[in-house]
């Protein structure tokens, strides 16, 4: 039989990562709320994630392997809450009908934001998290109810996402509207990250040592000063009017070290910023 991998939440990450399955001899599976909405040429069903009756059905076709890019109903406690915690809830009531030998590898793609650090700390997979806003609090609560299910537990946490369709920063830069700050940041490209978790799920497959939670970012941790700078200067655009403070930014300051992942073998597509920009 055919290996099935189900994607919940098809959007760009999974539609990036849904031919690296296949070429791992995976039958691919695209689960959305709106399908309509998807435009790739594999197949992409209906289904809720919040809705335990959606998980009782997909389930039934016993996928070896679960990736969650889930995300938020709306930027706001309550969209959080709707967009995490209740489709690992749901899930997990689900998993926990199934068959005792139904152990999937269930992947869910979390994000940096679960570290409170703010004074430029070096964080990893073992660093405290204690987050103080609810962007971080529910994804926590989502990680923990993942790892109260029945399966194996997979958690990346993803630094701040770039790549096409995902150039905020370019927009910000381009308006004027952006403050530059001594803030450390942290990105990974999205083509590195569907590449993580294929390399992941990989590794999976051919029952190789995995741990249950690893930190996705590149390799090159900057201040966001100087990357605003140099990302001006890439673009050919003047800074001279734009605004200074001195004051940490609203994510915080922190270095994300990625030493875990690339110990599994993991070889970036965009080591830095400074690859990964020159793609857009």
């Amino acid at each position: 039989m055919a290996k099935v991998a189900l994607l919940m939440g098809a959007g760009d990450i999974a539609s990036q990562l849904q031919p690296l399955l296949q070429q791992q001899d995976f039958s691919v599976l695209g689960v959305r709320r709106n399908p309509d909405k998807h435009h790739g040429d594999w197949p992409v069903v209906a289904g809720d994630a919040k809705v335990k009756a959606n998980w009782d059905a997909l389930l039934q076709r016993t996928p070896e392997v679960i990736v969650l890019t889930l995300t938020p109903t709306q930027f706001s406690d309550q969209g959080y809450e709707e967009g995490y915690v209740q489709p690992l809830r749901a899930l997990k009531e689900s998993l926990a009908e199934q068959p005792d030998d139904y152990k999937p590898l269930v992947v869910f793609v979390s994000s940096t934001s679960v570290y409170g650090q703010k004074e430029g700390e070096e964080v990893d997979e073992e660093s405290p998290t204690e987050p103080e806003k609810f962007t971080g609090k529910r994804l926590l609560e989502a990680e923990q109810l993942l790892r109260e299910s029945a399966c194996q537990p997979l958690i990346v946490r993803l630094s701040g996402i770039y790549g096409p369709g995902r150039e905020r920063m370019v927009a910000s830069l381009y308006s004027g509207d952006i403050t530059l700050r001594p803030s450390w940041t942290n990105r990974i490209h999205s083509r590195d990250v569907a590449s993580v978790l294929s390399h992941l799920i990989g590794r999976y497959d051919m029952q190789l040592s995995l741990d249950d939670l690893y930190l996705a970012s590149d390799n090159e941790p900057v201040k966001q000063r100087d990357f605003v700078l140099w990302l001006a200067q890439h673009l050919g655009l003047d800074t001279q009017d734009l605004a200074e403070s001195s004051e940490v930014g609203p994510r915080g300051s922190k270095r994300c070290n990625n030493t875990r992942l690339r110990e599994t073998g993991f070889h970036f597509i965009f080591p830095s910023y400074k690859e990964g920009y020159g793609d857009l």
